[in-house]
């Protein structure tokens, strides 16, 4: 099988999941009281607990970087489909600063189904980021220039 067609492949299939935990987080059961209670107090990280308690005007800025960030995830991915130089650095940067946030998030409690997807969608973006660092996928961004 040819690279480019794994590679796009496994592009589609991260925005997929990404779509489908959108989804599923609204389907997700809703927990003890205790538990809840947890994970909105002790359990919140610095981020959580700002961006849902925090002064309006650090709410404001957390939910920006949230929808920045999203939005660059998402136009990141548009652009590796196109093979576009500009995304490949975007989508490793998006990567690097996801890690960065980890330990600021907090506690967090997922169902299994929500645990998978998350997985799987960790695994994909590892598979990507791989391919975006060796050729030959890496050289299809090497030859790109701007549109067309």
């Amino acid at each position: 099988m040819e690279m480019t067609k794994v590679f796009r492949g496994l592009v589609a299939s991260s925005l997929g999941l990404f779509a489908l935990s959108i989804g599923i987080s609204f389907l997700e059961p809703d927990f003890p009281d205790a538990v809840n209670e947890y994970l909105d107090g002790d359990g919140a990280g610095p981020l959580l607990s700002g961006l849902f308690s925090g002064p309006l005007s650090l709410q404001i800025l957390l939910g920006a970087l949230v929808l920045g960030f999203l939005a660059a995830y998402l136009a990141s991915c548009v652009g590796l489909l196109l093979f576009r130089r500009w995304a490949r650095a975007t989508f490793i940067g998006v990567a690097v600063a996801g890690i960065v946030v980890i330990p600021w998030e907090g506690v967090s409690l997922t169902t299994p189904l929500m645990s998978l997807v998350e997985t799987l969608f960790s695994m994909i973006d590892g598979a990507i980021l791989v391919m975006l660092l060796f050729d030959p996928i890496k050289a299809k961004f090497a030859k790109s220039s701007s549109p067309g």
